[in-house]
């Protein structure tokens, strides 16, 4: 009878909305990277000044002053890059167009479908 099954799909589409939108806040948000506040310099911080910062940063960080640290040696690498996003003139105009050193970045966006899903029979219940 359709009183049933039209309960049922709209039952279905209730439960798709509700787990749909809880997934949704969960994701964590992607940091842009910004060299001057990885340096701790303001935007407008001269050559030297970038220099210093870089070279106080690197003391502290340094792996070789931290080997019992790894996330002391992600942020050497972070300051490193950001140095040279500052200072290198191809990574400058990278970060400048692109907002990254290393120029243009790729996301690939996807779906996860159960495997009974993909098989031309199935076809159908997708749509």
């Amino acid at each position: 009878c359709w009183a049933v099954k039209i309960t049922v799909l709209a039952f279905m589409w209730i439960a798709l909305f509700v787990v749909t939108t809880q997934m949704g806040g969960e994701g964590k948000e992607i940091k842009r990277f910004d060299p001057f506040d990885i340096l701790e310099v303001s935007a407008s911080a001269s050559a030297p000044e970038i220099k210093k910062a870089y070279r106080k940063l690197s003391l502290i960080y340094h792996p070789d002053k931290n080997p019992d640290d790894p996330l002391a040696a992600s942020r050497f690498i972070q300051i490193t890059k950001a140095y040279t996003a500052l200072t290198d003139e191809t990574a400058k105009k990278n970060y400048e167009k692109y907002g990254n050193p290393d120029g243009p970045q790729t996301t690939k966006v996807g779906i996860g479908l159960p495997a009974f899903l993909l098989s031309k029979e199935n076809h159908l219940m997708i749509l």
